[in-house]
């Protein structure tokens, strides 16, 4: 990260957790649907909040349903952090939610460069709607394992894998 710059945090357990390794001395906007992100960046007094969303949904502890789209889609970042409830080679990253998808479809398209933070649970995995595709993503941020079709699939294209 740098100072000064405009990040995207997608709803999610893992990117909850990624306000913990930045700079708390830089100056940062946070643009978040994230309640757990929510949270951690009301208590750094250097750190802007955009939050997005109206609705709580509860099993993912984010906010849905963007009633100013126009507002949403005028809005740019550096950086969009995101998460997948599951990556297929075929299928890319996908999510249950409509309303989480069109969101996480919209930031990334105002983005700079798209990071997709997932833990190894995820790999060779689906659910009902694609986000984005592999390639959408300037890096693969990822811990565990990973099959070794997608080690290969990543080599050999333009998305960086990367696992911490």
């Amino acid at each position: 990260m740098n100072d000064n710059d405009l990040l995207y945090i997608d709803s999610g357990s893992t990117t909850s957790l990624l306000t913990d390794y930045l700079h708390r001395d830089f100056h940062l906007t946070i643009v978040t649907n994230n309640i757990y992100v929510i949270t951690k960046v009301i208590e750094v007094v250097n750190w802007d909040l955009i939050v997005v969303g109206s609705r709580l949904k509860h099993s993912s502890c984010s906010l849905i349903n963007v009633y100013d789209w126009d507002y949403l889609n005028s809005l740019n970042v550096n950086k969009a952090f995101l998460a997948t409830t599951g990556l297929t080679i075929q299928g890319g990253a996908t999510n249950p939610d409509n309303a989480e998808t069109i969101i996480k479809t919209s930031m990334m398209k105002r983005s700079q460069e798209n990071f997709l933070l997932t833990d190894s649970s995820k790999f060779d995995r689906t659910s009902l709607r694609t986000f984005a595709n592999i390639e959408d993503f300037d890096k693969i941020i990822t811990s565990g394992s990973v099959p070794k079709h997608f080690v290969e699939y990543c080599a050999a294209g333009s998305t960086q894998l990367i696992i911490a």
